[in-house]
């Protein structure tokens, strides 16, 4: 379809969220790949209204000398710049601590003036918000509500939202950015106090929900979950994108774009498999052998495949392998699962008082 703006009298929104740079797997660069497919600097991105970077831009705490983050900073100017001169409103949301650790900050830093020398920064319309808060967008006389992963009782929020409500004498908002899970995106188990009520905000949300959290898109009434952009871990095969969203006074629309790009994640069993058989299933599974991959193989320690090594870097050298010995006791290791979860939880401070809700946040994401 033919998208349009409220510069032509309709509003273009693009939220883009769980982008994980500085990803341990996933090199940044592959997802700044995936960052210029949504966005490049083109007719396209100049259509749009409202960008929502909705929280996790970043996967861990980085040092400042990781190559990964001097190719995020000119990356964040490029987009600073790029909405200047489209007059593209930029809004950055504080996603999961442990993720986040707020360098989300560094639009900030770039686009605004410097405190030391007075120099102007980049000048862009941004806003950064870490806290519960509703915008009076001005120019297109609409309330936009922000939501970040504060780790606060959901019910709490779901308060706080209505107080501020009523302060403004509101019963409705225009849009709703979140990030965080929603009921219906998780199973009984993985549900914790900071889990939202996904009726209370279609309620009074008159257009769209953008919510970021959960890596798989999904759509429940009005709220739009669009995932993340890339495929970041095994277990997200599923197709990856991002949501344009397009509201006119007569007509309210939203298409998921799919990316061509992402990243290919597999896993294959090539337990007791010859060397050329090892080759072959690799070959059948990589749906592209320019693509960035990620193959998980399970075998035992005897087998041929252990073996090969630089061999297979050699032959695959856009694949990163790992291993999963399926002879390991059971009663003696960690299930890979399990590992998963201390290595994701391994980036928190664990206390007495989060550690059941930081591994249930673990399972939700």
């Amino acid at each position: 379809m033919k998208w349009e703006s409220f510069k032509t009298g309709a509003c273009v929104s693009v939220p883009l969220g769980d982008l994980h740079t500085l990803h341990p797997v996933v090199p940044t660069s592959q997802i700044l790949k995936c960052l210029n497919f949504a966005i490049p600097d083109a007719p396209q991105t100049a259509m749009i209204d409202m960008l929502y970077f909705t929280g996790d831009l970043t996967e861990r705490v980085q040092q400042f000398s990781s190559p990964d983050v001097h190719l995020l900073i000119p990356y964040i100017r490029h987009v600073l710049t790029m909405a200047k001169k489209y007059n593209i409103k930029v809004r950055v949301l504080e996603g999961t601590p442990s993720h986040d650790w707020r360098q989300n900050l560094i639009f900030k830093s770039l686009n605004d003036p410097d405190p030391t020398t007075g120099e102007s920064g980049i000048g862009a319309d941004l806003m950064y918000v870490d806290q519960v808060h509703i915008e009076y967008v001005e120019d297109h006389d609409m309330h936009v509500l922000y939501i970040p992963d504060l780790r606060v009782d959901a019910a709490d929020l779901w308060k706080l939202t209505q107080q501020k409500m009523q302060a403004l004498g509101i019963d409705m908002v225009d849009y709703t950015i979140v990030h965080g899970a929603f009921l219906h995106q998780l199973p009984p188990a993985a549900i914790s106090p900071y889990t939202h009520d996904p009726d209370n905000y279609c309620d009074i949300t008159r257009y769209h929900i953008f919510a970021n959290h959960i890596h798989i898109p999904s759509v429940y009434r009005n709220l739009l979950a669009g995932g993340s952009l890339d495929c970041l871990r095994h277990g997200e095969e599923h197709a990856k994108g991002y949501i344009r969203s397009y509201v006119s006074p007569d007509r309210k629309h939203h298409e998921f774009v799919v990316n061509p790009h992402k990243t290919q994640f597999k896993t294959i069993d090539l337990s007791g498999k010859t060397t050329r058989e090892c080759v072959r299933e690799i070959n059948n599974v990589l749906e592209y052998r320019d693509r960035l991959a990620a193959i998980r193989i399970l075998a035992d320690k005897a087998d041929e495949v252990y073996q090969l090594g630089e061999k297979l870097n050699s032959l695959f050298p856009n694949v990163k392998f790992s291993f999963d010995n399926l002879k390991k006791p059971k009663t003696s290791a960690l299930s890979s699962e399990s590992r998963e979860v201390l290595v994701s939880l391994s980036k928190v401070t664990l206390t007495k008082d989060n550690l059941k809700s930081e591994l249930l946040d673990y399972v939700a994401e």
